[in-house]
């Protein structure tokens, strides 16, 4: 629905008033005045849909096909360290991983700085899944865009398995404790604490609590692996949909697996 959103706003930009339009055919009038509104244009496009995808996880699936991230995408590298605890980061899932369990992957990207799909709860962002020593740091998240919606995995480390497992209990404890978040329309319920994938793990279910463009239905599974969160999730426009558990966890799982290879 967020691309929905933005392609009515570039529909609204370009209706200009008679007066700016007459001043924009002068000037298009000549080529290298043009060339350089192009230019312009698309910086200023380029940079309008980073800011919308900060703020909405379902975004920036466009800008795919806008710097060709299909053919041969190169994601956004991390460093062979992480500056924040000194050690090596987790590898993270690729386009083939998805495919071997049967998600075609149409559109694949990567946001610098992105959030998790878990909603703070109970007006803390204690129960975070970067906690609050994090919030600050950018940690970068692939999105594989399907036919039905998008996955999206990101890596929170930890500084041991502890902290990390003190966070995935106090999300559980905040979920169940505040499973409604006006602030974000929507509420939470989850599975609680569970074992069978990483060391442990759990899956929450974000539902929109009212209609608009700018909700959506979100599946979070959060894996544990020592001092590591991995979150995966499956975000989509589609209400209800019958399988976004299992297919989140097959993903959470190929997760497990490709960081393990790492």
């Amino acid at each position: 629905m967020s691309e929905h959103r933005s392609e009515d706003l570039i529909e609204s930009a370009s209706r200009p008033t008679s007066a700016l339009r007459r001043r924009l055919e002068s000037t298009l009038g000549h080529p290298g005045a043009a060339a350089a509104m192009l230019v312009v244009g698309l910086l200023a496009g380029s940079l309008g849909g980073f800011l919308v995808g900060r703020s909405d996880p379902r975004t920036l699936a466009g800008l795919g096909y806008l710097f060709g991230f299909e053919g041969g995408f190169d994601p956004v590298s991390r460093p062979p360290v992480d500056p924040n605890y000194g050690r090596q980061p987790l590898e993270t899932l690729s386009a083939e991983d998805l495919s071997m369990i049967g998600e075609e992957v149409v559109r694949q990207l990567s946001i610098v700085s992105a959030q998790s799909a878990v909603p703070v709860l109970c007006e803390t962002p204690i129960g975070q899944p970067g906690g609050p020593s994090l919030l600050d740091v950018s940690y970068p998240s692939t999105v594989f865009r399907v036919d039905d919606g998008q996955f999206k995995e990101l890596i929170w480390p930890h500084a041991d398995p502890e902290a990390a497992a003190r966070t995935l209990h106090t999300l559980v404890f905040q979920a169940q404790l505040c499973p409604d978040v006006p602030h974000a329309q929507s509420s939470v319920r989850t599975t609680g604490v569970l074992n069978g994938i990483g060391d442990e793990y759990v899956l929450l279910v974000r539902e929109p609590t009212v209609s608009g463009p700018d909700t959506f239905f979100a599946t979070v599974a959060l894996v544990r692996i020592g001092a590591d969160l991995i979150e995966v999730s499956f975000i989509s426009d589609i209400l209800d949909h019958p399988d976004a558990e299992d297919r989140t966890l097959r993903v959470a799982e190929a997760a497990v697996r490709r960081a393990s290879v790492g």
